[in-house]
C-alpha cells in the first residue's frame, strides 16, 4: 500500500532557502511539527505548487548571521532583511470623520440610555449617515441636560 504524502513538508531548494509545502487537510498540529524544524527565517513569497492544485508553497530565506554567528532577526529599524518587514510607526493616525462622529454620539448621553443597541445600529449604519446625524444627535442630547 502506497503511503500518502505528508500534509506539510519542508523542502530545501537551495542552501539558504526553505519551502514549506502545505496540502489541503493540514491542521495546526501538522504545521507546527514542521515549522518547529525551521531555523530563523524571513518570509519571501508564496505560490501554488502547480497551477490547478490547492497545495501552496511558502518560501523563506535563512536569516543572515550577525558578527557573532547568531542569525539576525529582521527589524523595522532598517537594513536588508531579505524579505518583507512591516513598517512600525508609533504615530497615531488622525481620526476619520466617521470615527469623530461616532465618538461625539457615544459620549454625549445616548449610549448610557440605549447601550449596545445604539452601538450595533451605528456600526451597521452608512458612515455618511452617522456623520450627518452626529451634530443633530449631539445638539438634541445636550439640550436635555
Amino acid at each position: 500500500m502506497e503511503r500518502a504524502p505528508p500534509l506539510v513538508s519542508l523542502l530545501r531548494p537551495a542552501a539558504d532557502l526553505y519551502e514549506l509545502a502545505i496540502r489541503p487537510g493540514a491542521d495546526v498540529e501538522d504545521l507546527t511539527e514542521v515549522v518547529a524544524a525551521l531555523p530563523a527565517v524571513v518570509y519571501l513569497d508564496h505560490r501554488p505548487a502547480v497551477p490547478a492544485d490547492a497545495t501552496v508553497i511558502l518560501t523563506y530565506r535563512a536569516a543572515p548571521a550577525g558578527a557573532d554567528g547568531v542569525p539576525v532577526r529582521p527589524t523595522a529599524r532598517g537594513g536588508d532583511s531579505s524579505g518583507w518587514v512591516p513598517t512600525i510607526d508609533p504615530t497615531p493616525l488622525p481620526s476619520s470623520a466617521y470615527e469623530q462622529a461616532l465618538h461625539k454620539i457615544l459620549t454625549v448621553g445616548p449610549y448610557q440610555r440605549h447601550g449596545q443597541l445604539l452601538v450595533y445600529g451605528l456600526a451597521h449604519a452608512d458612515p455618511a449617515a452617522v456623520i450627518a446625524a452626529a451634530d443633530a444627535i449631539y445638539a438634541a442630547w445636550t439640550q436635555r441636560r
